[in-house]
């Protein structure tokens, strides 16, 4: 099995570990990159990725469907510096910025009518995911995560969840493949287990 993870999405890594262990015969491959896969060129069965899928023909199985972003904090962030109480105060923080390819992800949007977005300040850029989530909880500044990444610094309060108010970007998170044929018992036993992961957290 070949599989294809977005590179937010390191708490699969730990989980798959333990559903393989109880399978031995599968031997899994795992591609994390900040370069999209052309599921089509290389030989990779599934991918672990986040928002809509861009191409129709993939097979889309929803996993974390009503997932989003949300802006988090340290407490040792927030003693220091205060928490934003607006999007505007939040252009005055020291933000964790993603970079995929080319693109810095700097402007950050909210599900609110007229689908405002924010410029902020990029005090630190990483193209890892998890990179950012270890400077959010070092106090280095506010980071825009899927809540899927942070939900147990969270629930350890290790992190603090700012402007909750406000309907953070959607993140819907999809297993998918290119071809029905591929759709195993053994891949869709797989999906099923991924989703019930997903909404777990």
């Amino acid at each position: 099995l070949v599989a294809e993870l977005d590179h937010h999405i390191g708490r699969l890594l730990d989980w798959l570990e333990a559903y393989l262990a109880e399978r031995p015969a599968v031997r899994l491959e795992v591609q994390v990159s900040d370069r999209v896969a052309d599921l089509y060129q290389q030989p990779i069965d599934l991918a672990v990725r986040y928002g809509q899928p861009e191409d129709s023909r993939f097979i889309a199985l929803p996993l974390a469907p009503d997932n989003r972003r949300v802006l988090v904090a340290s407490p040792g962030y927030l003693a220091a510096h205060g928490a934003p109480a607006s999007l505007t105060e939040l252009q005055q923080h020291a933000c964790l910025c993603y970079r995929l390819a080319d693109a810095v992800h700097d402007r950050w949007r909210f599900d609110l009518p007229g689908a405002p977005q924010v410029k902020v300040r990029s005090a630190r850029i990483s193209d890892d995911g998890d990179v950012v989530r270890l400077w959010a909880l070092r106090g280095l500044g506010i980071a825009y995560k899927s809540y899927l990444d942070v939900s147990r610094e969270l629930a350890s309060g290790e992190l603090v969840q700012l402007l909750p108010e406000l309907p953070g970007e959607p993140a819907p998170v999809h297993l998918l493949l290119i071809h029905r044929q591929r759709l195993n018992p053994a891949l869709r036993e797989l999906a099923q287990a991924m989703a019930r992961f997903c909404q777990q957290l």
